[in-house]
């Protein structure tokens, strides 16, 4: 039975990603000794359990913030792994020759990037003849939403439709992700999806306070202004109907997530 995943902050999340609850369905297609890419890999909880899942094979972990890196490492180092390396990259422009790889992931990277069908494609370059390629990113139309009035319903769409405008983030990416694999050359694809699930009052909780955190930013606030999707008191009465969301013991929330493998041609 996979162990639950429990948060006590907006933040921590990515830490919480490993093979089992962000990355199984790419796991039955990775093997001792291969040589894999993670694309996008944060503080490389992930990429570790790569390490330990192809030893005595290689694992490099790519990320474009060089704090996160340096996380990873130490991270890493932690647990003792010597097969695997981090480094401060861009997807978009992969240093590694072609078909340096055996297999590659991205778990919700692509959704924060302004073409992913160029990350894609160089993902496919550097995958050797016959690679395999998971990618998983979100889709919130998708997402099971428990007990929504309709204040919280308008502050919910609020969230996606600013976060295209002002972020340049596609979270409705997930629902595409074959049709990008498709275009890159990536042939075999299964598609799967899955939930992370919020179904408990902790839960209800920390999707509250997630959906409300950019409202403490001055700087999202104020495009939030400038642009119409809000006033300052509409703000706050969205703040307060996502708190009380949180407390009522109706409130649960699951994510969606659309999952797909790919196989670069022999």
């Amino acid at each position: 039975m996979t162990e639950r995943v429990r948060f006590t902050n907006t933040d921590d999340w990515r830490e919480t990603r490993r093979l089992e609850n962000s990355a199984a369905f790419l796991a039955p297609y990775i093997k001792p000794g291969m040589s894999v890419i993670d694309c996008g890999c944060g503080p490389g909880t992930i990429t570790c359990d790569l390490a330990e899942a192809v030893f005595p094979g290689k694992v490099v972990g790519v990320d474009r913030s060089q704090e996160i890196v340096g996380r990873a490492t130490g991270i890493a180092r932690e647990r003792g792994l010597t097969n695997v390396h981090f480094e401060h990259g861009d997807i978009n422009k992969l240093r590694f020759a072609d078909g340096t790889f055996e297999a590659a992931l991205e778990s919700s990277t692509l959704q924060y990037l302004p073409r992913p069908s160029r990350a894609v494609r160089e993902i496919f370059r550097v995958l050797k003849p016959g690679g395999v390629f998971g990618a998983r990113d979100r889709d919130y139309r998708g997402d099971l939403f428990g007990n929504p009035n309709a204040v919280v319903r308008a502050a919910w769409r609020m969230h996606y439709q600013s976060y295209k405008q002002v972020n340049g983030l596609d979270l409705t990416l997930g629902g595409r992700l074959r049709d990008l694999l498709h275009a890159a050359g990536f042939e075999e694809l299964i598609n799967t999806a899955t939930y992370e699930d919020h179904g408990d009052q902790e839960g209800a909780r920390w999707i509250a306070a997630f959906y409300t955190r950019n409202f403490d930013s001055n700087w999202y606030v104020s495009q939030i202004l400038e642009r119409g999707f809000a006033t300052s008191e509409l703000l706050e009465e969205w703040r307060q109907a996502w708190q009380a969301w949180g407390e009522d013991p109706r409130s649960f929330y699951s994510i969606a997530r659309s999952e797909v493998v790919g196989w670069k041609p022999i």
